[in-house]
């Protein structure tokens, strides 16, 4: 599903919001309708134990990820006296219920989330000439950010446009910083800028001089450069990440704070067109035999091949890091209304975003998984048209590769970038608490369940308590 800043901003705020509520106080109403000439007892409150845990003066590493519940019935509303809307109703007849969870997560400066590898896999074809300070810009921001995440957290850069290379391996890198003119994206014309990768003025994307890598040898001494030029041969950007991570150990060592950890892989792949080269053989890339790098040669066939090399190259790092199921795959899609309406148009968008793919392309994935093998037209490096088969592989059997598709134009690239990165973030973080049964994504909420006996009844919701103020969910003007 493509998600844009708003909702993106939106959604972190949610998620806020609802561990907060979880978190503090809830007041009920119920009844006790047995015998109205009873009196009626209740125990010493317990509401306030949270404090002997939780006050700052109490609060040790013993607590981390602690839960502490508590239900405490009062037979009238004194308790409550510094809270407006708190009141007994038909006093000697009726409980206050106060129902209150509170939790304390843990943070370990540097290490405050779960250790990442992720790889960035940039489009330089000749269409993402005018965009260079954009895509660098963004893309430095993105690896100072992932790599301030956590301590352990690893990088590394892919370029693609009719061949790939690998520019910045994966692993952990310092650099200085610029004053850069970024005044699109903030409201300061300038800012200092981290200067992993640079645009030099021969159009070749490189690494600054002044990266070092966790060895403090400078990267550019044995990395190299790529122009902003060719067509778009992404089955080639992702087959070089692929080799990246096959190339990596995937646990902490043991001297580290968090050894013994597995590490997340994530891949983060941006495209502003759809695969002009492709290859049959998606299953080992080399180069390209289908597609001459022309838009006239750009098929919905191309567009399959890249999204079974894609679903291949996903299923292959999650086997090396033992995370079957657990790794990210990002796209990013730039300027997607610039591209020409039609086969190219809706070709790029399946491959970014497969849950949305062609009728075409969802034919030919039913076509292979059902009958091992598909057969496919497209035009060849000549330029003719001509007939393939392509056989089942056991390691591209799932379309739906992707877990978020964002969507950017020129205005939105560094904010798009940016609402990947805290997508990461959100991912990989820790929480306090883990239930079996909740949200998928967002573990550590806080589920407070409570049966109230035979012969009572709720008879009203009182609402959220912090401190003396209550929170009815009432909409005020």
């Amino acid at each position: 599903m493509m998600k844009n800043t708003f909702f993106k901003k939106a959604l972190a705020l949610l998620v806020a919001l609802t561990v907060f509520i979880a978190a503090v106080p809830m007041v009920t109403m119920g009844a006790q309708t047995a015998n109205p000439y009873y009196d009626l007892t209740a125990d010493p409150s317990t509401m306030d134990g949270w404090m002997q845990y939780f006050m700052p003066d109490k609060l040790t590493t013993a607590n981390a990820g602690g839960v502490w519940t508590d239900k405490s019935v009062f037979t009238d509303a004194s308790a409550f006296a510094n809270v407006d809307g708190v009141e007994m109703t038909t006093e000697g007849e009726n409980f206050l219920v106060a129902l209150s969870a509170i939790a304390a997560n843990k943070e370990i400066v540097g290490y405050s989330t779960i250790p990442t590898d992720t790889v960035l896999v940039l489009d330089l074809s000749n269409s993402m000439e005018g965009y260079e300070d954009d895509l660098i810009v963004s893309a430095n921001v993105a690896v100072k950010k992932l790599l301030d995440m956590n301590n352990n957290n690893r990088v590394g850069v892919v370029l693609y446009s009719t061949t790939a290379m690998q520019l910045l391996p994966i692993g952990r890198y310092t650099t200085s910083t610029s004053r850069v003119n970024i005044g699109t994206f903030w409201n300061s014309e300038y800012v200092d800028m981290p200067n992993y990768l640079q645009w030099e003025n021969n159009n070749d994307v490189s690494i600054h001089g002044d990266v070092r890598d966790a060895n403090n040898r400078r990267v550019a001494d044995y990395t190299s450069a790529k122009d902003f030029s060719g067509g778009t041969y992404i089955q080639d950007g992702l087959w070089e990440a692929l080799q990246m991570f096959q190339n990596m150990d995937t646990v902490i060592e043991d001297d580290n704070w968090q050894g013994g950890q597995q590490r997340k892989p994530i891949l983060v792949m941006m495209s502003d067109g759809a695969p002009s080269y492709g290859t049959t053989n998606f299953a080992s890339v080399g180069g390209s035999n289908v597609g001459t790098g022309g838009a006239g040669s750009i098929t919905e066939s191309m567009g399959f091949l890249t999204q079974l090399t894609a679903s291949y190259v996903k299923n292959r790092v999650e086997a090396h890091y033992d995370q079957q199921g657990e790794s990210l795959f990002y796209t990013l899609g730039f300027n997607m209304d610039g591209v020409a309406e039609g086969i190219q148009r809706n070709t790029a968008r399946s491959v970014l975003d497969p849950a949305n793919s062609t009728t075409s392309i969802n034919n030919a994935w039913n076509a292979y998984l059902t009958n091992n093998s598909v057969e496919i037209t497209a035009y060849n490096s000549n330029g003719n048209r001509r007939n393939y088969t392509i056989a089942k592989n056991a390691y591209a059997t799932n379309q739906m590769y992707v877990n978020e598709y964002f969507e950017s134009d020129e205005d939105s690239l560094f904010a798009a970038f940016d609402d990947i990165v805290n997508e990461i973030l959100i991912q990989s973080r820790y929480y306090p608490t883990h239930l079996e049964g909740g949200t998928p994504d967002f573990s550590g909420y806080v589920t407070f369940t409570d049966i109230i006996g035979e012969y009572m009844e709720v008879k009203g919701i009182k609402g959220i308590l912090l401190g003396d103020t209550l929170f009815s969910g009432v909409a005020m003007a």
